[in-house]
């Protein structure tokens, strides 16, 4: 699945706590071999318990020649310092993961021109209400999670022109999760509907870091902008305008995510 080009655009969100489904796909993505660019190939596994989910990343790209890479760490965005990338390792052998001067960068040795997998958790790094600036720091709840690439994803250092071939599975989210992400949709629930849960995106890097990822006990509205598809995915219940006040405590919140070269935006009714 190739997406050419993808925007982004960002307000706050609010969140609203609801019950959701514990049990998880456990099958594999199998990605085609044939991939134009740096390959990269992220697997998500979240654990979820009544205090917020922690998101379990697996990371995995070849290693240069030379057998050492600098990795980007994500720690600053938008004037907020994200600490929400933690327990930075490496899996695959011979590889060492060393700190630098930059909190936000990293360096990995290696065998040269060898696999590099690496892991890390991502944990919600913020307290209290979820209103701003949390909304450029990633939401981790019991019942949903919302990132992005600027906020959740450690990656080589790459160019934003850099041409790269980004697999995601998703496999292993609790079954009944939707997925929405600016790569594809999954509907959760049966087999049938996570098979949205593999995806794939050739082209700039850029775009990986401006997408948007968001899963849990949402509902799927796709409409139109223009001529381009959108999807919107919605929690609780959206009051009207003349019932905005009284709806206060109810915390509705929205994500919206695209399929195709279309824009991706997240928004929100906040009171």
């Amino acid at each position: 699945m190739n997406r050419s080009r993808i925007q982004s655009v960002w307000c706050p969100i609010l969140a609203v706590w609801f019950s959701a489904a514990a049990t998880a796909s456990l099958a594999q993505c199998r990605f085609p071999a044939n991939a134009t660019g740096r390959v990269l190939t992220y697997t998500f596994d979240p654990t979820v318990t009544p205090a917020g989910t922690i998101l379990h990343v697996t990371l995995k790209f070849q290693g240069g020649p030379d057998g050492l890479d600098a990795v980007e760490v994500p720690s600053q965005w938008a004037g907020e310092t994200l600490r929400g990338v933690i327990n930075l390792r490496a899996l695959s052998g011979e590889t060492a993961v060393a700190d630098t001067g930059s909190p936000g960068k990293k360096t990995v040795r290696h065998p040269p021109n060898r696999e590099v997998i690496l892991a890390y958790d991502m944990v919600k790094d913020w307290t209290g209400p979820f209103r701003h600036p949390a909304e450029f720091h990633g939401a981790l709840m019991p019942e949903y999670l919302e990132i992005n690439g600027q906020n959740a994803l450690v990656h080589p250092d790459l160019a934003p022109q850099t041409a790269v071939t980004v697999h995601f599975d998703w496999q292993k989210l609790p079954a009944a999760w939707v997925l929405a992400t600016s790569f594809g949709t999954s509907a959760g629930g049966t087999t049938a509907n996570n098979v949205g849960r593999c995806q794939s995106y050739s082209g700039a890097w850029s775009a990986v870091e401006e997408a948007l990822f968001t899963a849990g006990d949402f509902r799927i509205r796709r409409f139109q902008i223009g001529a381009r598809p959108a999807v919107l995915v919605v929690r609780g219940k959206w009051p009207s305008p003349m019932t905005r006040s009284s709806a206060a405590s109810k915390k509705p919140s929205a994500s919206c995510a695209t399929s195709g070269t279309t824009t991706t935006f997240r928004t929100s009714w906040s009171p």
